[in-house]
């Protein structure tokens, strides 16, 4: 079980004479947090409409020196601080409909693992965030290699490219559709998703099996655990629909790499996703119940302290 999590270890010394030794915490050089205000519709493609919200920024991407959250509930800032999946908080409904901005600057030289303890502060100074894990019993799924084997496709090795090379051009325009409908999408190196309304198609190359199921986790949001001792990396195309009931009523579909909305036909009802696991990758899902590291809201405010 993980040790209890004391907010005001985060923002003083208290919790004892350990927190009197230890060094202090990282932090953002400035912050600023604020309730979300009414975020301006963005166009997506041809037509489509979306509305950011998220965090991004930090070390490793093309924005180190900042963090920023848009139109984020304060259930997700929670979720990322404490790096956990979905199933992992069970949070209060407010958490999930109180929407914030944060800007906050990053001093240079930050890691990854110190903008995460950045963020746990920040949360724990603003709304005087207390929290504990915890093990819960909760469903859990087991991936396996079905009765008549797996139906996998090994990646073939990529030559490194020649030193001053250009890099091929993404693929450009809307991706093709498949016989139902739903987006087929090129091969490559990052994993891709491709939505309509009650359909996915997702594509991993290069990919191992444990790509695929925190994939799976992420989508059935509870555990998936790895049984199938498949070691290689594998070109990987699931297509599958969320609901069948809803599929048929859409005339939208947006992939992940650029290509934007498109108008597509209706499609047919398709199977779900532990079918397609089947069908089309010779796995199974099997339904289990163990135990999982929960993390438990001891004290939140619903209103962050002043900037």
């Amino acid at each position: 079980m993980r040790p209890f999590l004391c907010a005001s270890l985060l923002i003083s010394s208290a919790c004892g004479g350990f927190a009197q030794t230890a060094s202090p915490l990282p932090a953002f050089e400035a912050a600023s947090v604020k309730p979300a205000g009414d975020p301006a519709p963005q166009k997506s493609g041809r037509g489509g409409m979306m509305v950011a919200s998220g965090c991004r920024g930090g070390p490793g991407t093309n924005d180190p020196g900042r963090f920023t959250c848009s139109n984020a509930s304060l259930a997700q800032i929670v979720i990322a601080a404490y790096q956990l999946k979905a199933y992992q908080l069970t949070p209060p409904g407010w958490m999930t409909s109180t929407r914030l901005d944060i800007a906050a600057k990053i001093p240079e030289g930050t890691t990854r693992g110190q903008l995460i303890l950045m963020e746990q502060n920040l949360l724990a100074e603003r709304f005087k965030l207390a929290v504990h894990f915890e093990q819960k019993e909760m469903q859990t799924f087991e991936l396996a290699v079905g009765k008549n084997g797996p139906k996998l496709t090994e990646s073939e090795e990529t030559p490194p490219p020649s030193p001053g090379a250009t890099p091929p051009a993404p693929p450009s325009g809307p991706p093709k559709l498949d016989g139902r409908g739903l987006p087929m999408l090129a091969p490559g190196s990052v994993t891709m998703t491709a939505y309509m309304n009650g359909g996915t198609t997702m594509r991993m190359g290069g990919a191992s099996i444990e790509v695929l199921v925190d994939m799976l986790t992420n989508r059935l949001s509870r555990p998936v655990i790895n049984a199938t001792g498949l070691k290689r990396r594998y070109d990987i195309t699931l297509s599958f629909v969320q609901d069948s009931m809803s599929a048929g009523r859409g005339s939208a579909a947006v992939s992940s790499d650029g290509g934007g909305a498109l108008a597509i036909p209706e499609i047919a009802p398709g199977p779900t996703i532990f079918e397609a696991v089947q069908q089309q990758l010779g796995l199974k899902l099997e339904s289990k119940k163990g135990m999982v590291d929960v993390l438990v809201i001891d004290h939140a405010e619903k209103t962050p302290i002043e900037n």
